[in-house]
């Protein structure tokens, strides 16, 4: 925890001031180097320092900074590339061309549509930029065929995201952006099944038929301004973001499989790692389902490997492996979320079980303690968003709880079998 504490701070501080990134990390480098010799000279010289308590207390600080100065190290590196593009005389609302590739979700926003994307050329005048860096598209409307994976070109204008933000630019589209490219390889399988998966569940009754893209895959599109409104206020807009549940849901399943088919422990956790993959990309690579993802994938090699740690190792471990990798997303709302909804079940759920138990059957209380640790743990996050607190949020999603898992297992397999026909709506009717 503290290194995964460490890390997040880290990250969270370098982001918003990446200009002293570089001076950041040497300092950090520095330091670990200094406890690390400590710690070694100390260790040769006397006995009883490397049986008593000091030692571990300085090999976790050793750690902690060196997790640190990896953190800064990887936003120093990106500075370069992201200041060039910052840099581009694009102020006044100048016009400019600009290609993507999308690779985040397609999404509706307040005013149109809003997708994350990497830069493939930008171009002004005489000057044309092709270094490759995260960008924030925005636009009225979308070209039939894109998708995660797709290649867009648009006319438009841009400005400099703030500090902190993972995209350097949020590009405003002035018109429709033109499809170059769309989604190939499994891109573009992932675009056809949830596509397919839209297919069989339009004309189905509001509100459900809206929700089973969402609970199955994150889409969603087909959820009402009202309904999304009402599913905020009870404290369930987190069914139709793909998380930890969904993944669990997945492996178990590729688990099961594999175990019913008489695979050995390697082959069934080969099995749910490439499941596991394969539903990363179906559902497009968000916070919370990269977290999931990296501790589902922690936990199965900790099972191939005969070393099935605690929950919040894997979580810890997760968290730190994800910061190193992308220290934006320790200012990314959906994965605070993400990790304290895990956190509260791991470490909350538990003991608020045992006190509510005195009062009520044991079964009930951990029906309780479940949605209700959960509650704690994320309110305080949900508030930055919208600043209310839902008085039926717990009961709702106790109510929620038996119907949710159903409903995403049952929607993944229309989404699976849509070009199938009659099973895919079957099975999405059935949703």
């Amino acid at each position: 925890m503290p290194v995964a504490a460490g890390a997040w701070v880290t990250a969270g501080v370098v982001t918003g001031t990446a200009d002293a990134a570089a001076s950041a990390s040497a300092l950090l480098w520095a330091s670990a180097l200094v406890v690390v010799l400590a710690l070694v000279h100390r260790r040769r010289r006397s006995a009883a320092f490397r049986a008593g308590r000091i030692a571990p207390a300085l090999a976790l600080v050793a750690i902690v900074l060196a997790v640190a100065a990896g953190v800064a190290s990887h936003v120093a590196s990106a500075l370069p590339a992201r200041g060039a593009v910052a840099a581009a005389e694009i102020a006044g609302g100048r016009a400019l061309t600009v290609d993507v590739v999308a690779v985040g979700k397609i999404e509706r926003g307040a005013a149109g549509w809003r997708f994350d994307a990497v830069l493939q050329r930008l171009a002004y005048g005489e000057t044309t930029i092709t270094t490759p860096v995260p960008v924030l598209v925005r636009t009225g409307d979308i070209p039939p065929g894109l998708d995660l994976g797709a290649r867009v070109s648009l006319t438009g204008t841009a400005w400099a995201a703030g500090p902190g933000e993972r995209a350097v630019l949020v590009v405003d589209a002035s018109a429709t952006p033109t499809l170059i490219a769309a989604p190939t390889g499994v891109f573009a399988l992932a675009s056809l099944l949830r596509h397919g998966l839209s297919a069989v569940t339009t004309g189905l009754p509001d509100p459900g038929g809206g929700l089973i893209a969402g609970l199955a895959v994150g889409d969603t599109s087909g959820v009402s301004d009202g309904l999304d409104a009402a599913m905020k206020s009870s404290s369930l807009s987190h069914l139709t973001a793909v998380s930890g549940a969904n993944c669990a849901l997945v492996v178990g399943i590729a688990f099961a499989l594999a175990a019913l088919c008489g695979a050995r422990r390697a082959l069934r956790v080969i099995a749910g790692l490439g499941t596991l993959v394969a539903f990363v990309i179906l559902v497009s690579p968000e916070p919370s389902v990269i977290r999931a993802a990296t501790m589902a994938a922690i936990a199965m090699l900790g099972l191939l490997l005969g070393r099935t740690g605690a929950g919040l190792s894997l979580l810890t471990a997760s968290i730190v492996l994800l910061l190193l990798l992308d220290p934006w997303l320790s200012r990314s709302i959906g994965f605070a979320l993400s990790v304290a909804a895990t956190a509260a079940l791991l470490v909350l759920a538990g003991p608020l079980a045992d006190g509510l138990s005195r009062w009520m059957p044991r079964t009930l209380a951990l029906f309780v303690a479940v949605p209700l640790s959960a509650q704690l743990a994320c309110g305080p996050i949900i508030v930055l968003i919208s600043p209310q607190v839902s008085i039926y949020g717990v009961a709702a999603n106790m109510l929620a709880a038996p119907a949710a898992p159903v409903g995403t297992v049952l929607g993944l397999a229309a989404c699976l079998c849509a070009g199938i026909p009659l099973l895919g709506a079957g099975l999405a009717a059935l949703a």
